[in-house]
């Protein structure tokens, strides 16, 4: 003596060419265990349930291979996204290394252009101090003398310490 009852699912076509899922049951009466003279069969169909299930297997497929091609996308997104960061970070460093310099250099720059301005400043200076009296004497010694060959001389004295005066002027 065993088991009073058996159950399985089977699928047989029909005659349209579709498949028919039924789930059997099948119950031993009581009294009959011996010869299985009385046995209750009971046939439910389960097409649609099937029919569910695997539909939610093909769902459940196409989830999965969505989930692994977003996965893979994302992990390049990913990817691609850390190389730009770390191309960014030794982009921004050097940014910061060249204006570091680049403000090392203006302040340099800055330095030497002021040296020049003392220095020309200076220069005209050196060379004013000197020219200033020598002018203001030709001009006197051109307004009293007056040989002619000797006012030329001083005239064109006169005119090249003035010319060399507005040079030194140019220099400002």
């Amino acid at each position: 003596s065993g088991a009073s009852e058996v159950a399985y699912d089977i699928a047989d076509p029909t005659f349209k060419g579709n498949w028919k899922h039924l789930h059997a049951r099948y119950h031993l009466l009581p009294g009959h265990e011996d010869d299985w003279s009385r046995v209750l069969a009971s046939f439910t169909d389960i097409t649609l349930q099937k029919q569910a299930e695997e539909q939610l297997k093909q769902y459940h497929t196409r989830l999965e291979e969505t989930v692994d091609q977003r996965t893979s996308e994302l992990d390049r997104t990913s990817r691609a996204l850390a190389l730009e960061i770390e191309w960014r970070k030794q982009a921004q460093k050097k940014v910061r290394s060249l204006y570091k310099a680049e403000r090392k250099l203006r302040s340099e720059l800055e330095n030497k252009i002021k040296q020049r301005i003392e220095f020309t400043r200076a220069l005209v200076h050196e060379l004013k101090t000197p020219l200033t009296p020598l002018l203001v004497s030709c001009e006197t010694l051109a307004a009293r003398i007056e040989d002619t060959c000797s006012k030329r001389m001083a005239d064109t004295i006169l005119a090249s310490g003035m010319a060399i005066n507005q040079r030194i002027d140019e220099l400002i």
